[in-house]
């Protein structure tokens, strides 16, 4: 304890020798005014070195300011050295560092004699060499200086530079040294890979053979399509050579379940008109490949078809019957009910709420009657997310399940 108080009362004591101010039992009168003088000799001190860098600061201004004819002298050379660079006055420029190199000082050199021996007055000016301009079809592009690590560039679609080459029609000026077979493996946004464009575009025979492969042609992108599919719809199928289209490539089915082989097939049978594109839906309770324009087009047999299981669940939400509806006479109940004011927004926020919400009424005992041994998992889901994970689920073949279970709902002794 006695330390600490000896540490502490040193400490103020020499605050006080800092300070100069005389503290109760630390300094007495006399030190005090010693101290108090000490430092009133360096206050004085600083302010007079402060004066003195002033002082220099000035008179440093005023020599600068001062135009002595050496200082005139070294200001023309090294303006005229400049300007000589700027206008690529090669001559002169080696005649004012050859004359300094002489002299040894750059306030020794006469520029005005230099000037007059090489003929330059003094509005002179050289004008640059102008390059000669190449033809339109000679001129390289800035892909021609793409290399193995800038090819793999990317902009924010996730485009490389060599997709932006093909696109742009400018795959001639990229180096052949810079294609690699990751290259041509990289995907855009939309899964399309350079070979994408180049089948749309029909540059396929610009790209060397030993990148055109079973693994670079096969890729798909976001709607399943590979290069070949794509060739077969632009015409462009006879720059892909004839031994790499094997019947593998050629039955691979896009999303639109067409096959290069279908495409290729259509466009020879019927030119000029767009390719079919087909779903896999349900007819007659068979899983069929159906020409969706003809299915959107309500030709009147799919409104026989069952009800699906979002159409229930829209009509239960709303308290109606589902028993004995077909798809589209269903459908033909939920436009009504759509008509009435606030009830297509009344489901919409009702597909964003918990399905344990709807405790109580058929919709849930629906759901999860459908879910059956799975409906622990569904705890915590929105309604949406529920009718999304049980909307892949096949329609049992047991008619008699089936029709006792739109028994049970539509039941009135229901216990919920």
């Amino acid at each position: 304890m006695s330390e600490l108080l000896e540490q502490s009362i040193e400490r103020k004591r020499q605050e006080a020798i800092r300070t100069g101010v005389a503290l109760a039992k630390l300094l007495t009168p006399d030190e005090a005014a010693f101290w108090k003088e000490q430092r009133r000799q360096r206050a004085n001190a600083n302010l007079r070195l402060s004066y003195a860098r002033n002082r220099d600061k000035e008179i440093a201004n005023q020599v600068r300011k001062q135009r002595t004819p050496e200082g005139k002298a070294v200001k023309v050379y090294f303006n005229t050295l400049a300007r000589a660079r700027r206008w690529h006055d090669k001559e002169l420029e080696a005649a004012l560092l050859e004359e300094k190199i002489l002299k040894g000082k750059a306030a020794l050199v006469d520029v005005p004699a230099i000037m007059r021996r090489l003929g330059r007055g003094r509005k002179w000016r050289i004008k640059p060499p102008v390059q000669p301009e190449l033809p339109k079809e000679e001129r390289r592009s800035k892909f021609s200086r793409l290399t193995r690590e800038t090819i793999f560039e990317r902009t924010k679609g996730g485009e490389t530079a060599l997709h932006r080459a093909v696109k742009s029609g400018k795959l001639a000026d990229v180096p052949r040294g810079a294609f690699s077979l990751e290259i041509f493996l990289a995907q855009n946004d939309f899964g399309r890979t350079p070979l994408h464009y180049a089948a749309h575009f029909g540059c396929l025979s610009q790209i060397p053979r030993e990148y055109l492969t079973n693994q670079t042609l096969s890729v798909k992108n976001r709607y399943g399509s590979t290069p070949v599919h794509i060739a077969a719809e632009d015409g462009h199928l006879d720059q892909i050579p004839s031994e790499l289209l094997t019947q593998e490539l050629m039955e691979i089915s896009n999303i639109g379940l067409a096959t290069p082989q279908f495409i290729a097939d259509w466009k020879r049978q019927n030119p000029g008109v767009p390719v079919p594109y087909r779903e896999w839906r349900y007819v007659g309770g068979e899983r069929k490949a159906v020409d969706v324009s003809e299915f959107d087009a309500g030709n009147g047999w799919w409104r026989e078809d069952a009800i699906s299981l979002r159409q229930k669940a829209v009509l239960l939400f709303f308290g109606r019957s589902i028993q004995g509806l077909t798809k589209g006479q269903a459908a033909d109940v939920i436009n009504e009910i759509y008509v009435a004011p606030g009830k297509k927004e009344q489901w919409e926020s009702a597909k964003r709420a918990d399905i344990s919400q709807f405790k109580g009424t058929k919709l849930y005992a629906f759901i999860r009657r459908k879910a059956e041994e799975d409906w622990e998992d569904f705890e915590g889901e929105t309604l949406d997310e529920a009718l999304r994970r049980i909307d892949d689920f096949e329609p049992s073949e047991q008619e008699e399940e089936l029709a006792e279970l739109e028994r049970w709902l539509n039941s009135e002794d229901t216990r919920w």
